[in-house]
C-alpha cells in the first residue's frame, strides 16, 4: 500500500516541482515630490495643510456651470459607459467565485438500441433494449489546494476596483472639459460683443477719414487702407462667431445632448477667483489620490495575481465528484429499489503535456505584470509633471493677468485724454477713436488671458485629483 501512495504521489512532486518561479519585479517608485517652491513661492495658490478638494469649482461661485456639471455628469454617455463598466467586472468577481464553490447538477438520459448478434455484451448480443439513467444529484467540488481559484478571485477584485478608478477618471475629466469649454464660450460671446464695438469704430473712423478726404484734408491711400482694416477686424468677428459655434456643439455634446441644445450661456465676463487652494505637501500620497494614479496600481495588483494564477495552474487538481441516481435496462424496473445507484471519489487531473500552453500563459501574465509596474511609474512621472507645470503656469499667468491689468489701466488713461483733447478742440475725433478702438483691443487681450488663468486653474486642480483630493472613498 505504502508503494501504491509512493507511485501515485511521485508525479504529483514531480510536477509541481516543474512550476516556473515568480519572476523578480521592476521596482515600483516609492516616493517623489513636487519641488516645494513652486507652491511656497507661488502668489497664484494657497498651500492648506489639509485639503478636500470636494466640489472645488464652487470657488467659480457660477450657479449655471454647477447646473451644466450635473447635467453632464448625469446625462454623459461615455460616463455612462464608464460606470456599466464596474457592473461587468463586479460580474466577474461572482464568477471567479463560484469556481470556489460546490456544484449541484442533473442528468437524465433515455436511449433505445440493439446489440449486434456477433458482439460480446453476453446475454444481449442481437437483443433491442432500453437503457435510462435518472441521476437527480450530482456533486462535483474542486479543491482548491493551491490557490488558484482565490488569486483569479483575486485577480477580479483588483480588476473591479481598476474600472472604479477608470470612471472616476472619466468624471474628473469631464468635469474639467465642461467647465473649459463653458467659460471659452462665455468668452467668446463677450468678445464677439467687443468686437462688433471694434468695428462700429472703425466705421465710424472711416467716415471721419472720407470727409477730411472730401475736404481735402487727407490722402486717398488713407481710406483704403481704413477700408481694409474694416475687412480685416469683420473677419476677426466671423473667427469669434465660428469659435462660438463649435463651442456651442462641443458643450452640447459634453453634456450627451444634440447639436440643437440650447444652454442658454450669457455673455457676461466669466468671474476670476484670486487663488487655488491646493495641497501643501506635494508627494507621492497626494498624487496617488489621482483617479489615474489609482487605477494604473491596481492594474499592478491585477496582473500580479494572474501571474501567481498562471504559476498555479502546473500544479494537480483534484476533484470530488458524487450521484446518486437510478440505472436500469428497460423502463419497468426504472424506478425500483435494485435500480438504485451511486458513486462517489476523487479525479485527479495532472498537467503533463499541453505543447507550451501553460508556459506561454505564465510568460504572458509575468510580462503583463511587469508592464504594468512600468506603466505606473510612468504615470506617476506624468502626473508630478503635469502638477509642476500647471503650478508654474499658474504663476505666470498670474504675471501676465497683472502685465494686462496695468496695460488696460494706461490705455484707459490714454482713451480719456484723447477724449478730453477731442472736446478741447485739440485733435480731432479719428484721434479720440483710434485711442477707444485700442482700448477695447486691450480688454479684449486682457479677456483671453483671464480665460487662460481660468483654463490653468481648472487644469491644475485636474491634475490634483480634483474631487477626489483628500476626500474619502466612501461607496
Amino acid at each position: 500500500m505504502r508503494i501504491i501512495r509512493i507511485v501515485f504521489l511521485w508525479p504529483v512532486v514531480m510536477l509541481a516541482a516543474c512550476a516556473p518561479a515568480l519572476k523578480e519585479a521592476p521596482p515600483q517608485i516609492g516616493e517623489i515630490q513636487v519641488p516645494s517652491p513652486l507652491v511656497r513661492g507661488n502668489p497664484a495658490v494657497t498651500p492648506v495643510s489639509k485639503l478636500d478638494m470636494h466640489e472645488w469649482w464652487s470657488i467659480f461661485d457660477d450657479p449655471q456651470l454647477n447646473k451644466l456639471l450635473e447635467i453632464g455628469i448625469r446625462d454623459n454617455p461615455g460616463l455612462a459607459e464608464a460606470k456599466a463598466r464596474i457592473g461587468e467586472a463586479q460580474a466577474q468577481i461572482v464568477m471567479a467565485g463560484a469556481k470556489q464553490l460546490p456544484h449541484l447538477d442533473t442528468a437524465d438520459d433515455m436511449t433505445r438500441m440493439h446489440r449486434s448478434d456477433n458482439g460480446d455484451h453476453a446475454i444481449y448480443n442481437g437483443k433491442t433494449y432500453t437503457v435510462a439513467n435518472i441521476n437527480p444529484l450530482m456533486l462535483s467540488y474542486r479543491i482548491d489546494l493551491f490557490g488558484q481559484e482565490q488569486e483569479n478571485v483575486d485577480m477580479a477584485q483588483a480588476g473591479t476596483e481598476a474600472a472604479r478608478a477608470s470612471y472616476k477618471e472619466s468624471q474628473l475629466l469631464l468635469r474639467a472639459a465642461i467647465i473649459k469649454t463653458y467659460f471659452a464660450l462665455k468668452t467668446a460671446g463677450w468678445m464677439l460683443n467687443k468686437q462688433d464695438e471694434v468695428i462700429h469704430l472703425a466705421e465710424a473712423g472711416h467716415a471721419v477719414m472720407r470727409a477730411a478726404y472730401r475736404a481735402g484734408l487727407e490722402s486717398s491711400s488713407r481710406a483704403i487702407a481704413q477700408n481694409a482694416s474694416i475687412a480685416g477686424e469683420k473677419a476677426k468677428l466671423s473667427a469669434l462667431r465660428q469659435r462660438q459655434q463649435a463651442l456651442h456643439f462641443a458643450l452640447a455634446a459634453l453634456l450627451g445632448k444634440g447639436p440643437d441644445y440650447d444652454a442658454e450661456i450669457n455673455a457676461i465676463a466669466p468671474g476670476l477667483p484670486p487663488t487655488l487652494p491646493v495641497p501643501e505637501n506635494l508627494g507621492l500620497d497626494t498624487l496617488s489620490q489621482r483617479p489615474d494614479i489609482e487605477r494604473a496600481l491596481w492594474q499592478v495588483k491585477y496582473f500580479l495575481h494572474a501571474e501567481i494564477s498562471a504559476q498555479k495552474a502546473f500544479y494537480p487538481n483534484i476533484n470530488l465528484r458524487a450521484l446518486i441516481g437510478l440505472n436500469s435496462i428497460g423502463l419497468n424496473s426504472l424506478l425500483s429499489t435494485g435500480s438504485a445507484t451511486y458513486a462517489i471519489g476523487p479525479a485527479v487531473s495532472l498537467p503533463i503535456f499541453d505543447g507550451g500552453t501553460l508556459k506561454g500563459r505564465f510568460a504572458a501574465n509575468a510580462a503583463a505584470y511587469e508592464a504594468s509596474i512600468y506603466a505606473y511609474n510612468q504615470a506617476v512621472f506624468t502626473a508630478a509633471r503635469q502638477v509642476a507645470t500647471g503650478l508654474a503656469d499658474m504663476d505666470n499667468t498670474r504675471q501676465m493677468l497683472a502685465d494686462k491689468e496695468e496695460a488696460l489701466s494706461q490705455m484707459q488713461a490714454y482713451a480719456r485724454v484723447a477724449a478730453a483733447e477731442y472736446r478741447a478742440g485739440l485733435n480731432d475725433q479719428s484721434a479720440e477713436i483710434g485711442a477707444t478702438t485700442k482700448l477695447n483691443q486691450a480688454e479684449m487681450s486682457l479677456m483671453e488671458t483671464r480665460l487662460q488663468w481660468l483654463a490653468a486653474m481648472t487644469d491644475l486642480a485636474t491634475s490634483l485629483g480634483g474631487e477626489f483630493q483628500g476626500v474619502a472613498d466612501v461607496r
